[in-house]
């Protein structure tokens, strides 16, 4: 059984995750974010019960002018709470890099292929390790 204080800190992880991005975000006219990831852990196509998902329904709520670029390579369309957001959509991986301004690297290792140059002057959080 997890104990109270281990479920409030894995509960506090989105949040953590989220703190950078939307400060700097938040700076920026007419923001375009890539989130990568969505599923609940790296490799899977399931979503449900996702912290991934989480974050980008609250990058959606805490900047509605933004434009959230998810990106999920395992999944073919957006789960029904990111499909009702006016400004969150399923983008396929190199367009959304491309087109961001802010790149939280929130699931999957498979992301850790991409062409670096495409990163470039791009504000990265990369929560995985991947690209360090």
């Amino acid at each position: 059984m997890v104990s109270d204080r281990a479920r409030a800190v894995s509960d506090s992880k989105p949040q953590l995750v989220l703190d950078k991005p939307l400060a700097q975000a938040k700076r920026i006219t007419d923001v375009r974010i890539a989130a990568l990831g969505l599923a609940f852990e790296p490799n899977i196509d399931d979503p449900r019960e996702s912290p991934a998902r989480q974050i980008v329904n609250q990058l959606s709520d805490d900047l509605p002018e933004a434009t959230i670029m998810a990106v999920e390579p395992n999944i073919d369309q957006l789960p029904s709470d990111l499909t009702a957001r006016e400004n969150a959509t399923l983008t396929e991986l190199n367009e959304a890099v491309k087109e961001a301004d802010i790149v939280p690297l929130v699931v999957h290792n498979e992301f850790a292929r991409i062409d670096r140059s495409l990163l470039a002057q791009k504000i990265v959080h990369d929560t995985r390790g991947v690209w360090n």
